[in-house]
């Protein structure tokens, strides 16, 4: 104790007393609450005063303090005086007070817990809402019944001219008849290769030359019921001749089937019958024998689409839609027939399913385009896309204001998008405060440093691009926004670098049409545009440790979703500031295309767990609870893909449960072994042991989006070498490494053309998904390398993960994002290598 008085003027404290004697205890057990810390204690002294014992001093007044304020001496003693003698003792060997008491629970309810055993949710049923394919026969509305031996010789054309293509479920001549099996095949083979072979191949020529000479002479009644459809898929070889088609003729609108086909040469087929083909089609039309020509046009000739245009010009519309949806002809043409017959909900149906709705609203008239345009922005409402309701609207003035809600939520969303909607903001309500903010954005130079800043977008660009598209609706105000952007691009071009050259030009010469006449002849000369340089290697590390697991992390409009498993979820911002967090512990996050919504995965023993999360309101729900083996890691907001029991399917996620919309069904012993997806195209790899009706192996089959149309399919083979690791990538690759002596080896497998073959510099590569890419990982003595090349189609990138725990890797259509066990986030451009956010996570 100094040799102040303690109880005048302000000292630091170590310690307060209190007199109990004197002040009750009541009153010292108020004050000890008032001013207890964490950490603190609380002792009694030899002359029954209280000392409260403080974690850290505190400045205090000493007429002011609940207690009389001391320091502690060296070696934690306390020094005091008490009736005129001094005392001291070490404040630990004072006894401690129990505060257990001073906490009354009579008045409280004890509960005895005991441990549940709770039942897990049951997944829920899918129900089957795939619509029917629309089911009319060409054939017989022109007079021709099928006959039970009636082949088609094109397949034997067909697996000519291409043999890849076998078994691929192409079309075939549309009859229905069954396809005969391989053993049947194989014996009409071996009978025409046998030394009578050649008598049957005469009869099957004198056949297709009499066919000939019917269409020459214009005997069409009895030439269509004999014809032999040209095109379409690989049947089985027949040994009979076709059979005289009974009924009427009318084209097959229906599933397709692969027909059978007899001995001859392609190019003599071809010659024989085309040419004929074609004028009696011709000449059907002009006749007004219209169902005979379509006949003709779509199941001989395999050409749905010139019987769709025929059909059109004949008005035979309702027809014309039925073949143009059956056939796989592109999903706009059936929908504006349908659109147009105002049969509307099937042409709604067919373009959610398949996509289609800007292709349509560019075929349609004035008049029906405004309400298409609605139900195309009620279409992205459903999807919680605000970015494409506003896109679908603006070309229509009257729907403008209906979308000012969904401009205001797409502008919340931040990311590179907001610009263009600040723009469309601007140029539609034009008011003070958007054109002041505008002004500064065309006028005030970006620094460096904010470019490099992570997080920080450029937006300019994109509002430069857009004021040029769009004028505002104040010719005023256009003129000054005109004027500062056109000094923008001679200040600085750079600005629209990556726009195409022809676009630029396009741009300028729309602002200096509107600018100022007088500060456009001002201005100076436009300096050259300096390109990115996509060809160069962007190298990033990724160092530091953060505190919680990321199980998974996707870049969205907002900032970088992160699923921490047990721990929640979270969206962070680009230096790692928790913008929004949920009680959903997610393990896997599927991400819209759009990037305004995703679904929250939370795996299980028996079940799978959805949650849907819309980031312009922040709001999660529990959608289902489902039986799914694996999902892709995106989906266009409307259908999930998902591989369940019965192969490869498409939800409908916008109802209140799951819906098939489409499915690749698969036998027992067929099994999807990777799945990949971008906003375009699907790609899976099946591995078939050769039970059901796919050929035994490994097969790569490749959709488009999002009509969900298979465009190719075949058996990879894999090579002599052992697989090392497999990788998938959405456009149909299939990528491998091999390893051979300690050499590695990446080859690449497509459906088409032989596999390339790329040699590694380290041994241990292997490849991981990177959603709809692959990636490459390396070890390396500081840790962890993850890199993408032009080989694997990623952009030239390289990661250093310092450390030993395991990284996942995420692409999206520009993002990267590379995230570790560990709690460690990088996302970069993979063009640029400009990074959009780096931190670690924290509790």
């Amino acid at each position: 104790m100094t040799g102040r008085l303690p109880w005048r003027g302000a000292a630091p404290a170590d310690v307060l007393v209190l007199d109990v004697p004197v002040l009750g205890e009541a009153e010292c057990r108020r004050r000890v609450l008032a001013s207890w810390r964490r950490g603190a204690t609380l002792h009694t002294m030899p002359d029954g005063r209280w000392a409260l014992r403080l974690p850290e001093p505190v400045h205090v007044r000493a007429e002011l303090a609940p207690g009389v304020p001391l320091e502690l001496a060296s070696d934690d003693v306390l020094r005091w005086s008490w009736r005129g003698r001094s005392c001291s003792a070490p404040i630990g060997d004072l006894p401690l007070v129990d505060l257990a008491h001073w906490v009354d629970l009579s008045g409280l309810v004890v509960e005895h817990l005991a441990a549940v055993e709770q039942a897990a949710p049951a997944p829920v049923a899918v129900a089957d809402a795939v619509p029917a394919e629309p089911a009319v026969d060409l054939a017989a509305r022109a007079g021709v019944r099928p006959g039970r031996r009636r082949d088609g010789v094109a397949a034997e054309l067909a697996e000519r001219a291409a043999p890849a293509h076998r078994g691929a479920g192409s079309r075939g001549p549309g009859t229905g008849e069954r396809v005969p099996g391989p053993r049947s095949d194989l014996l009409a083979r071996l009978v025409l290769r046998a030394p009578g072979g050649r008598l049957m191949a005469r009869r099957h020529a004198r056949y297709v030359a009499d066919l000939a000479r019917q269409f020459e002479a214009g005997r069409y009644d009895e030439a269509l019921r004999r014809a032999i459809a040209l095109g379409g898929g690989v049947g089985g070889l027949s040994l009979r001749l076709p059979r005289t088609r009974e009924g009427a003729l009318r084209p097959h609108t229906g599933p397709q089937h692969a027909g059978r086909s007899v001995a001859l040469d392609a190019g003599t087929v071809q010659a024989a019958l085309g040419r004929h083909y074609e004028e009696a089609a011709a000449r059907l039309e002009r006749d007004g024998r219209i169902d005979e020509a379509a006949y003709v046009l779509a199941d001989l000739l395999d050409r749905p689409l010139d019987a769709v245009r025929m059909l059109e010009r004949q008005e035979r519309l309702a027809l014309a839609a039925e073949l143009a949806e059956s056939r796989a002809l592109p999903a706009e043409v059936a929908i504006r027939l349908w659109w147009k017959l105002g049969q509307h909900g099937r042409a709604l149906g067919i373009a959610r399913r398949r996509g289609g709705f800007a292709q349509v609203a560019a075929l349609l008239g004035p008049d029906e385009d405004l309400a298409w345009r609605g139900e195309w922005v009620r279409h992205c409402r459903d999807l919680g896309d605000p970015s494409g309701a506003v896109r679908a609207a603006w070309p229509q003035p009257s729907l403008r204001d209906e979308v000012q809600g969904d401009l205001a939520s797409a502008m919340s969303l931040g990311g590179p998008e907001a610009a263009e909607m600040f723009a469309l903001a601007v140029s539609h309500r034009p008011t003070a405060a958007a054109v002041a903010a505008a002004v500064e954005l065309l006028e005030t130079p970006a620094s460096a440093e904010e470019h490099e800043r992570p997080g920080e977008h450029d937006g300019r660009p994109s509002f430069v691009d857009t004021l040029g598209t769009w004028p505002v609706g104040d010719p005023v105000v256009d003129r000054r926004l005109a004027t500062a952007a056109a000094r923008l691009l001679v200040r600085d071009p750079d600005v629209v670098a990556d726009l195409p050259d022809a676009r630029r030009k396009t741009l300028l010469a729309d602002l200096h049409r509107r600018a100022d006449p007088l500060a456009v002849a001002d201005l100076a000369r436009r300096g050259p545009v300096r390109r990115p340089d996509r060809a160069a290697r962007h190298s990033l590390v990724l160092a530091g440790r953060g505190e919680l697991p990321i199980l998974d992390a996707a870049v969205v409009r907002s900032g970088v979703l992160v699923a921490h498993g047990g721990f929640g979820t979270r969206l962070y911002g680009p230096s790692g500031q928790v913008r929004a967090r949920w009680d959903v512990p997610a393990d896997r996050l599927v991400v819209a295309d759009h990037g305004a919504v995703a679904l929250l995965v939370v795996g299980g023993g028996r079940s799978t767990e959805l949650h849907r999360l819309d980031l312009v309101t922040r709001r999660t729900a529990r959608w289902a609870v489902v039986d799914v083996r694996r999902t892709a890691t995106t989906f266009d907001g409307a259908s999930l893909v998902v591989v369940d029991d019965g192969g490869l399917a498409a939800w409908d996620v916008t109802g209140e449960s799951p819906k098939v919309l489409w499915r690749q069904r698969l036998a027992p012993g067929e099994r999807v072994l990777d799945l990949a997806r971008s906003s375009s195209s699907l790609a899976a790899t099946i591995r078939a042991d050769g039970s059901g009706e796919l050929e035994p192996g490994v097969q790569l089959w490749r959709w488009s989006l999002p009509d969900g149309l298979l465009r190719a399919r075949g058996v990879v083979d894999l090579g002599v070498g052992a697989v090392v690791s497999a990788g998938l990538t959405a456009d149909g690759a299939l990528l491998t490494t091999t390893g051979d002596d300690g050499v590695a080896f990446l080859r690449r497998h497509t459906t088409y053309g032989q596999p390339t073959r790329t040699r590694l510099d380290d041994g241990s590569a292997t490849l991981v998904d990177a959603g709809a890419c692959v990636a490459v990982v390396t070890a390396s003595q500081d840790g962890v390398l993850v890199s993408g090349d032009r080989v694997v189609p990623l952009g030239a990138w390289s990661v250093l993960v310092q450390g030993s725990d395991p990284v996942r890797v995420r692409q999206s259509s520009r993002s990267v994002v590379v995230c570790s066990w560990d709690g460690r986030v990088l996302a970069f451009d993979a063009a640029s290598g400009r990074v959009e956010a780096r931190f670690a996570a924290r509790t």
